[in-house]
């Protein structure tokens, strides 16, 4: 049916529209072309985000024209099965090669342009008017993906130097304490403190757990990079390479340690902030299905808590019941007494006149 309608178009046409003239997209084998096309591009590219913005823009380009292509034979906009069928190959191939390639890559810096770069198609895609829900869908998967990865790159080094941070801040209350504690039991002590913290991070929530984490980087980094500068009363970084023999002291190397955390907790904060707001809107917009047990729950314990209540008033009402039942009985037993205590003094009274 695919082959049957392309073979039509191209007798209808003679001679090609200039709009296909160029590309080999209108058909499989094309599409086959554009394939082997983006993997060189990504193979041979010098800039990894470039080829990767560039095998993007080239998949939604495949996509409309494929789209295009379709509006011209079946003469009308309405998206048919065939034409999914096409874009979800496209999108597939293209993330199938984008993929590997992505996760392959150990820069940061790489990685943080790339996820940019793809969030702008993302945008690029959500504001056309064509239909590549296929392709948004496939690089919104990447874009997690990437986002995990990149995770994983920054998060263990900015632990890391976080660790380093605190033995170095023990050590320098240790060498300043009026207690004359040992370095070496100010760093084990710190060691112990971050091993402490590392161990309860990982038992807790991994998210948690890393916001967390970047908040007290966030608060200890900047506080020792101020207390650091005002400390330092001499150019660090060019003595360093002027004299690169020189041991660093306490404050150089706390104050690069300090720069190095912020530089990757600024990574760290798109990351997570990607994943939180994401989070955020699946919570307000969609329903989890603990969230509908829950609700489900609480109506099941709301309709327990009113039957209960119907009962206990049905019962209070059956009791009030009960209790004016009773007291009406009492009321005509006493009735009946005093009426047959009347009969039996008439009779008395009687037998007596007749005595009489």
């Amino acid at each position: 049916m695919q082959q049957s309608y392309r073979d039509s178009e191209v007798s209808i046409h003679p001679k090609p529209p200039v709009v296909w003239g160029h590309s080999f997209l209108a058909t499989l084998e094309g599409l086959g072309v554009c394939v082997c096309g983006e993997q060189r591009l990504l193979l041979r590219a010098e800039s990894l985000p470039a080829a990767t913005r560039a095998a993007a823009a080239q998949a939604l380009s495949a996509c409309t024209a494929e789209r295009q292509l379709f509006q011209g034979f079946a003469a009308s906009t309405k998206p048919d099965k065939e034409l999914q069928a096409i874009q979800e190959g496209i999108a597939t191939a293209a993330y199938d090669i984008l993929c590997p390639a992505v996760l392959a890559c150990n820069s940061v810096q790489d990685l943080s342009d790339i996820r940019d770069t793809l969030l702008l198609e993302m945008a690029a895609v959500q504001s056309s008017n064509e239909d590549s829900a296929a392709l948004l869908q496939k690089l919104y998967q990447l874009v997690m993906g990437l986002g995990a990865w990149l995770l994983q790159q920054i998060y263990p080094p900015v632990l890391h130097a976080l660790q380093l941070v605190l033995l170095l801040q023990q050590q320098r209350i240790g060498e300043s304490s009026s207690e004359g504690v040992s370095p070496a039991a100010a760093a084990a002590a710190a060691a112990a403190a971050a091993a402490a913290g590392t161990a309860a991070a990982a038992a807790a929530d991994p998210f948690d757990a890393a916001c967390s984490d970047v908040l007290a980087a966030c608060l200890s980094s900047l506080d020792a990079a101020a207390k650091a500068v005002a400390a330092a009363k001499l150019p660090l970084l060019p003595l360093l390479l002027h004299a690169p023999a020189a041991t660093p002291t306490t404050v150089e190397v706390t104050l690069m340690v300090s720069l190095f955390l912020i530089k990757n907790l600024i990574f760290l904060h798109d990351v997570l902030s990607s994943y939180e707001s994401r989070f955020i809107k699946k919570e307000r917009q969609i329903d989890f299905p603990g969230q509908q047990q829950q609700q489900q729950q609480q109506q099941q314990q709301q309709e327990q808590q009113q039957q209960e209540e119907q009962q206990q008033q049905e019962g209070e009402s059956a009791a009030a019941q009960n209790l004016l039942l009773h007291r009406l009985q009492q009321q005509q037993q006493q009735q009946q007494q005093q009426e047959q205590q009347q009969e039996q003094q008439q009779e008395e009274f009687q037998n007596h006149n007749k005595s009489v």
